[in-house]
């Protein structure tokens, strides 16, 4: 099974707009204490949507059970394999998934953020630790046995190129890790 995960931060409608049509100065006040806020706070909730698919055949399963242990919330794919948590706070989750035809599996430290982003290029395998054997055991994974897509794609891409994860990041990472080559560039 594979688990993907897609993560944006939940729109909220505010009912001011009479109000600041009234007072021009204390709206430009508000918005800007709104907007500071906002870059402070980042995203309060998050919408957390993926898809459950079968290693083998690539086909979404039908009635996986999803599981977000720390906040004891459940879910169950769709037809195509599809779920989704609303309003789950940024941080760090346990996943378990389940589904009577398949071996159940345990996602540990699934980040949900509105910004896959942790640090440097090469965390691979999204742990928020530099760029290590994991990441590299992951990587070659990916690329020779069809392993599971990285969790954030900007940071899976070790050499900045803008391709998906290649032979070239692998050999920049093996580089990096075993002859202390050049580090990543940061994730924008």
């Amino acid at each position: 099974m594979r688990l993907g995960l897609l993560s944006r931060c939940r729109k909220n409608s505010y009912e001011e707009e009479d109000f600041m049509r009234r007072r021009p100065f204390l709206s430009l006040v508000l918005m800007s204490w709104l907007l500071l806020l906002a870059l402070r706070q980042h995203c309060l909730a998050l919408d957390v949507a993926g898809t459950i698919k079968d290693s083998v055949s690539s086909s979404g399963i039908s009635g996986a059970k999803v599981i977000i242990l720390e906040i004891a919330d459940t879910t169950q794919t769709d037809a195509l394999g599809k779920y989704f948590f609303a309003n789950v706070a940024e941080g760090f989750y346990t996943f378990l998934i389940g589904s009577p035809n398949y071996s159940p599996r345990i996602m540990a430290h699934v980040r949900v953020s509105a910004s896959c982003c942790i640090g440097n290029r090469g965390d691979f395998n999204n742990d928020g630790i530099d760029a290590n054997i994991i990441d590299l055991t992951f990587l070659v994974d990916r690329i020779f046995r069809g392993g599971p897509a990285p969790i954030c794609p900007i940071e899976s891409d070790i050499n900045s190129d803008g391709a998906s994860a290649n032979i070239i990041d692998l050999t920049f990472l093996v580089d990096r890790i075993f002859r202390g080559g050049p580090a990543p560039g940061p994730c924008i």
